[in-house]
């Protein structure tokens, strides 16, 4: 793939409500609502900076902080002995210095206690209170049930936004889940994804076009070499089209963060696995996904286990699930050798018959979906 191949800021992705139970007015005003506290926390968190660092600047220039008798000095402190040590530190002169000192913090502490009440006080019970109302809206946008993939999409990345550096919370992640369950029960099972789906197989085309092409055929021009700039221009509105349908469908859904995914990497071979669908795959020490890419790739794991590991790219008039069940049956072993899906069985016996049957069965792309639904599932051994 050609690095510097010009790419479009793609965005989030636009899907339409599809669940009119619940209201939209009310998640947005829910959002809104949010949005306002968070704004109003921030600001008041940045008053409250200012105004400590009003008052200290003051204390320092009008009250500065007493300090402490200096000590006696000991020229020969080796050859003295604890008692004498303590001896001198004991004067009447020494005590009612450190005396006074106590005094005088005392009262210091009592003053600065008193104009910080006066100076910062007030914009710190603001702030307070800010942050309560800021968490209330935040919780309250959590666990709303929201209706489309729409507001899904936004609410979780209110959440990543808030939980900006570090892990997001166990109880958020489940509140997100509850609401993937759901629009997945309500979901229209028939409504399909066919501008999806055709454009997802006009992008495969492309890339298996481009992927076959020489490494050098000559120069480039514009960043690419002969023959690329054609299939980009077949792979961009391809996903163009992905980008700015509406999804109805799980699969659909899956297509659209899967080419988001696609984009999150560099790895050509975190690139091969997502094009092949084979996210399993992706769950390596040294895949180099990012976080917001692992994000991706989880819940894609997740939406293909509600359909059955069905990868994304597998069409429905060949089950590669129910061709792996009557392969193993018949005591078929599955490998993979030199990046190459093996297909073994016991030489003679009247089961091999049955799996060179089956073995026959097998184009190219049957055999590549069957060897993504054997990854998902995690049959799939790699040798070595």
């Amino acid at each position: 793939m050609n690095a510097n191949s010009p790419r479009a800021d793609r965005g989030a992705i636009p899907v339409a409500p599809d669940h009119p139970a619940i209201s939209d007015a009310s998640w947005a005003a829910i959002v809104a609502d949010y949005r306002a506290k968070r704004a109003e926390y921030h600001r008041l968190v940045t008053a409250l900076d200012e105004a400590e660092s009003r008052f200290e600047a003051h204390v320092e220039l009008t009250a500065p902080k007493p300090k402490q008798p200096e000590s006696v000095e000991l020229p020969d402190i080796k050859n003295m002995t604890i008692a004498q040590i303590r001896a001198v530190d004991d004067t009447p002169e020494n005590k009612a210095a450190w005396q006074q000192y106590e005094q005088d913090l005392a009262a210091w502490t009592a003053m600065r206690d008193g104009l910080h009440d006066t100076m910062v006080g007030p914009i710190e019970c603001e702030h307070d209170r800010s942050l309560e109302e800021h968490v209330d809206a935040f919780r309250a946008l959590v666990s709303y049930p929201v209706s489309s993939l729409t507001e899904l999409d936004e609410k979780m990345a209110l959440v990543l936004g808030e939980y900006e550096g570090f892990d997001v919370a166990p109880e958020r992640v489940a509140a997100i889940q509850a609401d993937v369950r759901r629009l997945n029960a309500v979901a229209a099972p028939n409504a399909g994804d066919p501008v999806i789906e055709a454009a997802w197989q006009r992008r495969q085309e492309a890339f298996a076009v481009y992927n076959a092409l020489p490494d050098d055929d000559g120069p480039s021009t514009g960043g690419y070499a002969p023959g690329e700039r054609e299939q980009w221009d077949i792979i961009d509105a391809a996903e163009e089209t992905i980008q700015t349908t509406t999804a109805n469908t799980i699969r659909g859904a899956m297509i659209q963060l899967q080419v988001g995914l696609y984009h999150a990497t560099t790895s050509k071979a975190d690139e091969s696995a997502i094009t092949r669908g084979d996210f399993q795959a992706l769950r390596r020490d040294d895949s180099n996904l990012d976080w917001p890419g692992q994000m991706m790739l989880a819940a894609l794991i997740s939406l293909a286990s509600m359909v059955g590991h069905k990868p994304v790219d597998q069409p429905t008039a060949f089950n590669a699930n129910d061709w792996i069940a009557k392969a193993t049956e018949a005591g078929a072993t599955f490998f993979v050798r030199d990046d190459e899906l093996w297909i073994g069985a016991v030489t003679g016996s009247a089961s091999s018959e049955v799996v060179e049957q089956l073995r026959a069965e097998l184009d190219d792309e049957r055999r590549q979906l069957v060897r993504d639904a054997l990854a998902a599932r995690g049959l799939l051994c790699v040798e070595a």
